[in-house]
């Protein structure tokens, strides 16, 4: 047999597992992730000059978003969340306050148990805000 045959025969050969099936080389997905439920119980921190306000909030299902009820140490009203919505990890939620409307924008953490952000007031003014899920 001529070098040249022996050479092109060779490189035209295919690898066979033993089964006689060709080897796949894609990996299996991965599973998704499952969906996150924000209802439950939450306390939360907004650092401000005037130092932390602490706060506490639970929150229930409604459609496809979220409502509930948000108190602080800063007075004994029970205000109410009138949307808190989450778009892939983005985190959006409207509180009425007796001043106006305050809105937080921040993001979940990976667990889906704690989330950070900014608040912004009804006077424009904003802050940083910090919260961990706590339970049902």
């Amino acid at each position: 047999m001529k070098i040249a045959n022996f050479i092109m025969l060779t490189s035209s050969l295919v690898l066979v597992a033993p089964t006689g099936a060709v080897a796949q080389t894609t990996a299996a997905a991965a599973p998704a992730p499952a969906p996150v439920d924000l209802s439950g119980n939450w306390t939360f921190e907004v650092s401000s000059a005037r130092g932390v306000t602490y706060g506490a909030m639970t929150v229930f299902r409604v459609g496809v978003g979220y409502m509930g009820t948000l108190t602080t140490d800063q007075g004994n009203h029970v205000l109410p969340v009138q949307s808190l919505t989450l778009a892939g990890k983005t985190m959006s939620m409207t509180v009425a306050s007796p001043q106006g409307n305050v809105v937080f924008v921040g993001v979940l953490g990976p667990d889906g148990k704690a989330f950070s952000g900014e608040v912004t007031y009804h006077d424009g003014s904003k802050f940083p805000m910090s919260g961990r899920h706590t339970g049902a």
